[in-house]
């Protein structure tokens, strides 16, 4: 008798501890819907975490190729610059061999330095302003061996300003540009003035010269050589509207051609 009223007290804990499903006729429908919900939700989730992995990925692409492009205008802009320079100093040194051999020697010994600076930097846009004065040295002494005390060239150059960015190859065809003009008066030397300061967060740049100034029909040199197009296109790409470049007509009468960027140092080494 204890056993079997033990027996039926474990049945009354069952029966109340059981889970009661009711009519599945109508329960599965209930918990399908359930059950349909929650995978719709799990769905929508992941679906819309691919497509934000997607956007991203089509974001990071574009800018990708628009920094590429970007990068590849530039770099046609600076390797436009080298056949313009060099077909100018291989006529000019051309035209010395026969008389004055020892003249287009020297000339071609600074022209293989200036190569050779232009080679070791040949994947940078920017470089430090001392680094584009080794260039620019190079290329003067080219012109001084080539036209020896008719050139004059005067440097001021602020000592802070030698780790300040610029584009590389900014400052030789703006020189050339103005060695050309103020050489056409053979009755006076050719007389230039190169400057670089800093102030107010900005670098400005200068390159003077003592030629004919703005043209004779009152049109703009910008746009009307290869130098002077490049340039300011080049720091266009680099520096959008926080540049400027300005042509001013001393009162000494010449040409001075002013730049003005915003100041980027190179990182110390």
């Amino acid at each position: 008798r204890s056993t079997l009223s033990s027996s039926s007290a474990a049945s009354d804990v069952y029966k109340r501890q059981a889970y009661d499903y009711g009519d599945m006729r109508y329960r599965f429908p209930m918990e399908a819907g359930k059950t349909l919900v929650g995978y719709l939700a799990v769905l929508t989730a992941v679906a819309l975490l691919d497509l934000a992995r997607r956007e991203q990925q089509r974001e990071l692409l574009a800018t990708r190729l628009e920094r590429e492009l970007f990068e590849a205008r530039l770099t046609a802009l600076k390797m436009q610059l080298n056949p313009h320079f060099l077909f100018n100093t291989l006529n000019m040194i051309a035209s010395q061999v026969r008389e004055e051999p020892a003249r287009a020697e020297a000339m071609i010994a600074h022209l293989a330095d200036f190569l050779r600076l232009t080679l070791q930097h040949s994947q940078a846009q920017q470089v430090p302003l001392a680094t584009e004065l080794e260039f620019l040295d190079a290329y003067l002494a080219i012109m001084q061996a080539r036209f020896e005390e008719r050139l004059l060239v005067e440097r001021q150059i602020a000592p802070d300003a030698g780790d300040a960015l610029v584009p590389q190859l900014l400052l030789q065809p703006l020189v050339e540009n103005a060695i050309t003009h103020a050489m056409g008066d053979h009755r006076r030397p050719a007389r230039l003035r190169i400057g670089a300061e800093t102030r107010g967060g900005r670098l400005r740049l200068l390159v003077e010269d003592n030629g004919p100034g703005i043209a004779a029909d009152g049109r703009p040199l910008v746009g009307r050589g290869v130098g002077l197009t490049n340039t300011t296109e080049r720091l266009r790409h680099l520096y959008g509207e926080d540049q400027a470049l300005t042509l001013v007509t001393p009162d000494g009468g010449g040409l001075r051609l002013e730049i003005s960027l915003p100041l980027r140092r190179a990182p110390q080494v």
